[in-house]
């Protein structure tokens, strides 16, 4: 808990706004009084085409073989 303390801190002086997302109800609202400024709730199942879709890619096999 103490690093997101320093992440909300850090953020802070330097004007950046904090994310953080959150698998639970419970986990956004603690956040929230954390002091992160944005906060997304996910029930954490990503679909294969979700992070196709993400990468902006057609099909798997683009994001398997892709070289930075």
């Amino acid at each position: 808990m103490k690093i997101y303390e320093k992440l909300v801190k850090e953020c802070g002086k330097r004007a950046f706004f904090p994310a953080f997302t959150a698998v639970a109800r419970f986990g956004a609202a603690k956040a929230i009084n954390m002091g992160f400024k944005l906060v997304t709730l996910s029930n954490g199942k990503r679909t294969d085409g979700d992070l196709r879709q993400d990468a902006g890619c057609a099909e798997p096999a683009r994001i398997r073989t892709a070289k930075a």
